[in-house]
């Protein structure tokens, strides 16, 4: 599994799965993914469920497919508690049904290369930030609890508390620049659908 950040833009360490009844199109996906570490591809929603697994970074989903609909297929990645980016790319025109479902990202089709790819980053980029904003609330707690617990003497001569406070600057440099990034980032045909990651 892997994260891009702003610093590591490149997609050749991401795993994507691309989920598109259309052949045609899922080889052309496929083709402009080509410098990506691993591209596998399923054409109907019962074979994507079982070609997705841990090592699975991002799922391209279309909604209309055959068998299981890429809307079921969500639930199911889901309900599998699954911690890869899942990005909608389909033409069915977006309605309130929207509101309930589970994505990360979502394009309309006809999606061009340039508009693939950016949604990928986008989508790795927030999964990105969630993950260093867990770590960082998680520290700050601890910080807090051990401020009131603990002198202020015993804390600036306390190895540990001294590697607390260096990962917590570090954390808040991250997250500036991450967001920093995703302000400087939405172009693009489709929306993001910001899934709630606590």
């Amino acid at each position: 599994m892997s994260t891009i950040t702003p610093n590591s833009p490149a997609l050749d360490d991401v795993s994507v799965l691309v989920v598109e009844d259309d052949r045609d199109l899922a080889a052309l996906y496929t083709q402009w993914l080509s410098d990506v570490n691993s591209v596998r591809t399923a054409t109907d929603g019962e074979q994507s469920l079982e070609l997705i697994d841990s090592e699975t970074d991002v799922v391209v989903l279309d909604r209309q497919l055959p068998s299981l609909s890429g809307d079921d297929v969500l639930d199911v990645i889901r309900e599998r508690d699954l911690s890869c980016q899942v990005l909608v790319a389909s033409g069915v025109e977006p309605d309130f049904d929207l509101v309930s479902m589970e994505f990360d990202g979502y394009l309309r089709k006809p999606i061009t290369r340039a508009e693939l790819r950016d949604a990928i980053r986008r989508t790795l980029t927030m999964a990105s930030y969630h993950a260093t904003l867990r770590e960082f609330s998680t520290l700050s707690r601890k910080r807090i609890l051990l401020a009131e617990e603990t002198t202020e003497a015993d804390r600036a001569a306390n190895e540990e508390y001294a590697t607390l406070e260096s990962r917590l600057a570090d954390l808040a440099g991250q997250l500036d620049t991450i967001a920093g990034s995703m302000e400087g980032n939405d172009g693009g045909s489709g929306s993001d659908g910001l899934r709630d990651r606590r």
